[in-house]
């Protein structure tokens, strides 16, 4: 008896061990840890990890075969393929799926220097001509992922793709003061950004999110961008009148500019245009089931 208290004693210390470990991770590294909790989901849904090879290195991209023809998910600024892992998880299991970690994003390179759109276009183009090789895709791309599939469209053959959903497009313009806001220097600038990335009845936010915020505005993807976003690389171009485009809108987008975001749902080839109530920037993160449900009956509709 006195053994097997022992060893019980010493199973309860190691678990608490790893408790204490991981509960110290998430802290120092919240949107790491998240990320990975992303591609380990991503992999449950039966997604495995694929590498093509772009202009500027290994291009990650998470695959599953199924029905259809490709839905490539095209994540937005600062984001990966982690970040639709909760879409994914609501999307019909038999469907075939495509998401990549664009160039300088998640796990794909380049890791560290500056960034171009033009690399992530270039990359996406990569991926598209890739995933229509199974018949034409359809694209989903949220905010800045929307600029740079609008872009890559513009370069592959006509009938690779059939179908482009926009969700929360990205309508800022350096001179905005939302677009400097994106780019907290204090823990109270990242608290404020955090507050209006979300909706308005959103939950606290932890208080290791905005430190992490500030490290990750420094360094991060969008940070590599920046020159080249300041420079004007951000504008919206026009639609492709060859592919059906359909928007969807959070209601509570606090980021994008309103006006300018319903010029865009005004133009000539826009088919449709669904709204997401109590929504925010990120709807794939905290409305992953009315995205889902919204995308759904825009892939089936004729």
């Amino acid at each position: 008896m006195k053994v097997v208290r022992w060893v019980m004693l010493l199973a309860g210390i190691v678990a608490f061990a790893g408790a204490f470990y991981m509960f110290w991770q998430v802290r120092r590294h919240p949107l790491e840890i998240a990320e990975r909790i992303g591609r380990d989901e991503l992999e449950r849904r039966g997604l495995v990890r694929r590498s093509l090879a772009g202009p500027r290195g290994e291009i990650v991209v998470w695959t599953r075969p199924g029905r259809g023809g490709p839905l490539v998910l095209v994540h937005g600024e600062d984001g990966s393929a982690a970040a639709w892992a909760a879409v994914v998880s609501r999307l019909p299991a038999d469907r075939a799926l495509v998401v990549p970690d664009l160039p300088g994003h998640g796990e794909s390179a380049p890791r560290d220097g500056a960034l171009r759109l033009d690399d992530l276009v270039d990359g996406l183009e990569v991926v598209l001509a890739d995933a229509s090789r199974d018949g034409p895709v359809t694209v989903v791309a949220h905010s800045l992922g929307a600029i740079v599939a609008l872009r890559a469209l513009g370069r592959v053959p006509g009938d690779a793709a059939e179908q482009l959903v926009i969700v929360a497009p990205w309508t800022l313009s350096p001179d905005d003061e939302a677009f400097a806001a994106l780019f907290p220097a204090s823990d109270e600038q990242a608290l404020a950004l955090l507050r209006r990335e979300r909706k308005v009845k959103a939950p606290p936010i932890p208080d290791y999110l905005p430190p992490a915020r500030v490290r990750r505005a420094a360094g991060g993807p969008l940070a590599r961008l920046r020159a080249d976003l300041a420079a004007g690389a951000g504008a919206f171009p026009p639609l492709p009148a060859r592919v059906t485009v359909d928007l969807v809108l959070p209601e509570e987008d606090r980021i994008m500019p309103a006006e300018r975001t319903g010029q865009l749902a005004a133009r000539p080839g826009v088919r449709s245009v669904a709204t997401l109530p109590a929504c925010g920037h990120l709807p794939h993160e905290e409305c992953p089931d009315e995205l889902a449900r919204v995308l759904t009956e825009l892939l089936a509709a004729p």
